[in-house]
């Protein structure tokens, strides 16, 4: 009888590890990574603000950080005031000449007739007195070449006030249009390079590093800040080719860390087509030779916030 127990007990022992075994997911491991933003200005200068400390959160459009705002702003200020002198002469030339010089050319235009009339009349003079042979053929040509002068004036006077009241050449206010147009293009470059003087948060999330303190001189293209955003931190980790089947781009898995009190989903986003080498970050005498195929999942950005960057993990297919 005691002999039968004991071969039950041992059956039950192996049915449980059996099943245990059946239903035990497979585990690899992995870690967490995070994609940072880098914050920078495309020009040089030294650092005047940096409203912000490492762990802090930001929303996107808040102060980051800002830069001494010299020479830029004076430049600015300057460009301002040359698009104001170039605008003002194109609408001059475009409005014509000023009134005072209207009348002048009106006064020398109305001169100028008074002498015609008064030549016209002794032209007519001069022709009745010739066909009565009072004078000669020389007089009669004199008077005529007078009113052609005459006549010759005024329409110079009449082109002038014409000119003067519809404004300037075309070519001149073209020219003046085109000085107008880079003015305003030296403006727009001007208020861009103030603008990079000062940076906000391009994104929400929190703050990782700073490479930079106030005062110090930050060159061009160079970080000041770091952030990570939530939706910017995934779960890498690395599988052999047998294990292939068990994933596919957008399925379902679960992962935990130490101190973790329950597993965390993930879905995976991210599959290579190419196998290489098990990686530094998890290598070990057991892997060191194998070849395996890196695999990317994406975390709830309201769980991810509860991981860090190069933290370990178990992951479970």
């Amino acid at each position: 009888m005691r002999f039968s127990r004991k071969i039950v007990f041992i059956l039950l022992i192996a049915l449980s590890v059996v099943s245990c075994t059946k239903t035990k997911q497979a585990e690899v491991q992995g870690y967490i990574e995070g994609r940072y933003t880098y914050l920078s200005s495309a020009l040089s200068g030294r650092l005047e603000k940096l409203v912000i400390s490492r762990g802090d959160k930001v929303r996107t459009s808040d102060l980051i950080f800002m830069l001494d705002q010299q020479p830029e702003a004076d430049q600015l200020k300057q460009a301002q005031k040359n698009l104001t002198q170039v605008q003002q002469v194109l609408i001059d030339l475009q409005k014509g000449q000023r009134q005072t010089v209207l009348d002048q050319i009106e006064a020398q235009r109305a001169q100028a007739i008074t002498v015609m009339q008064l030549d016209k009349k002794t032209l007519l003079r001069y022709q009745k007195l010739y066909t009565k042979h009072a004078i000669d053929k020389a007089s009669v040509d004199t008077a005529q070449s007078n009113y052609q002068r005459d006549m010759k004036k005024i329409s110079e006077l009449n082109a002038s006030l014409a000119e003067a009241k519809s404004g300037a050449r075309e070519n001149q206010i073209k020219a003046q249009q085109a000085a107008v147009e880079a003015a305003m293009a030296d403006l727009k470059r001007a208020k861009w390079a103030l603008a990079q003087k000062t940076m906000c948060a391009p994104i929400s999330g929190f703050v990782f590093d700073t490479y930079y303190h106030v005062g110090e001189f930050v060159p061009a293209n160079q970080p000041v800040v770091s952030l990570l955003a939530p939706e910017n931190i995934k779960l890498i980790f690395f599988i052999s080719e047998p294990m292939l089947s068990k994933v596919s781009l957008g399925g379902k898995i679960q992962f935990s860390c130490d101190g973790c009190k329950e597993k965390t989903p993930a879905t995976i986003s991210f599959i290579s087509s190419q196998a290489e080498y098990t990686p530094p970050v998890i290598y070990s005498e057991a892997t060191r030779d194998k070849l395996v195929y890196r695999v990317e999942a994406k975390i709830a950005p309201d769980v991810a916030v509860n991981f860090h960057s190069g933290q370990p993990v178990d992951v479970y297919l």
